[in-house]
């Protein structure tokens, strides 16, 4: 990939030989962890085709994860991953440490992604450093939407990156969450900064906005031959006649419920209730699936015109674990913010029942999603409009 680099906003262009991706605390959740910033070289689009191969002996889950991370990135950009084991940047998939990581070397030539990751959301976000995806708290606009008191956490500058329009989101997938224990890092957005969002192991709408603007998937899909997508949603470079939406929203534009699970509930001015188990299904094919993906549904909640939307969190119970950073395991995604493109609050913890949102508009999405067959997450809430 050498000279093919102009990097975007959350791109990087090239490592002083040092880690892109994460240090062994990314393991715990991509909570308290070290980086140092790359700088740019170049000015051209990189290439929509990048060429791996698998390290001798690489163990078969290995080879499974970074399979379906890859193929995660794929279904929405233009962006392909090809084996080729001669090609000349290829990168070079080990699992010989006890890490998930992704390197470069000082040119940014030698790429090597250490595939030891715990989940497929670790595995992803280190696929998204291998497309020149920098961590979102290092944008150069970081200070309008983040505290930060490390100093490793070097913002870079507009020469230094773009952002193409693309707004800040908590909840993308290269955008770290901390601990109380390491607090380097405080979200400025106090409905962010008391949910789980940050720290998430799925990839945003804003992350794939990204990765299509900096490989220009656009010019795939003339405006005169695409659809003409809602809500925000961009023509899919894979299927120009259908849309890439933002999270909550699904159809050919982007103006229908995504499909599968969940339902339409209308809400009146007077309180009602849903609730939720939100488990993993049993499913006897995937039984020995070593690699497991999330299932995610999708709820929409919606008011007559000109009125809005409170949904009240009244229980939220169910798991306790390290995972809760991030919402791993499993979380409910409340999207009454009023920019769309932006992944909603998530919770997942049972100190955020009493949690109550109002949304911009007359529909709410309600997301939730799971990664655990095991154990579930119970969720009730209310819901009313208001004039």
């Amino acid at each position: 990939m050498t000279g093919a680099l102009g990097i975007a906003a959350l791109f990087i262009a090239s490592a002083i030989g040092v880690v892109i991706g994460s240090d062994p605390d990314e393991l715990t959740g991509r909570s308290y962890r070290y980086r140092r910033q790359a700088q740019i070289r170049g000015d051209k689009v990189p290439p929509q085709v990048m060429y791996y191969y698998y390290q001798k002996g690489l163990s078969i889950p290995a080879k499974e994860l970074f399979s379906k991370a890859t193929k995660a990135w794929e279904k929405d950009t233009c962006v392909k991953f090809k084996y080729n084991a001669t090609a000349k940047y290829a990168i070079v998939v080990s699992d010989n440490t006890s890490i998930c990581l992704f390197t470069r070397d000082q040119d940014g030539d030698g790429q090597v992604l250490d595939a030891n990751c715990r989940d497929i959301g670790d595995a992803m976000h280190e696929v998204g450093h291998a497309l020149w995806l920098d961590h979102t708290h290092n944008r150069y606009d970081r200070d309008d939407y983040v505290n930060l008191y490390k100093k490793q956490y070097e913002k870079v500058t507009k020469d230094q990156s773009k952002n193409y329009d693309v707004p800040y989101d908590y909840g993308s997938i290269m955008h770290y969450a901390f601990t109380d224990e390491y607090p380097p890092l405080i979200l400025k957005d106090e409905k962010y900064r008391n949910s789980n969002t940050a720290g998430s192991h799925l990839i945003s709408f804003t992350d794939l906005c990204l990765v299509n603007k900096h490989f220009r998937c656009d010019e795939k899909c003339p405006p005169e031959k695409s659809a003409n997508c809602t809500n925000h949603g961009f023509p899919n470079p894979n299927n120009c006649s259908t849309c890439v939406c933002p999270g909550g929203y699904g159809g050919r534009l982007c103006d229908e419920r995504p499909k599968g699970c969940g339902s339409i509930y209308n809400a009146t001015k007077d309180w009602k209730k849903i609730s939720r188990v939100i488990k993993a299904p049993y499913d006897k094919k995937k039984k020995f699936i070593i690699i497991r993906e999330y299932s995610i549904c999708t709820n929409w909640i919606k008011s007559p015109n000109g009125t809005k939307i409170e949904v009240e969190i009244e229980k939220i119970a169910g798991l306790k674990s390290w995972r809760n950073i991030g919402c791993v395991d499993a979380a409910i995604e409340i999207k009454t913010n009023k920019d769309q493109r932006l992944t909603g609050y998530r919770y997942c913890t049972e100190n955020h029942a009493g949690v109550t949102l109002k949304s911009d508009s007359n529909l709410v999405p309600i997301i939730t999603y799971t990664l655990d067959r095991w154990n579930a997450l119970n969720v009730t809430l209310r819901y009313r409009y208001v004039e």
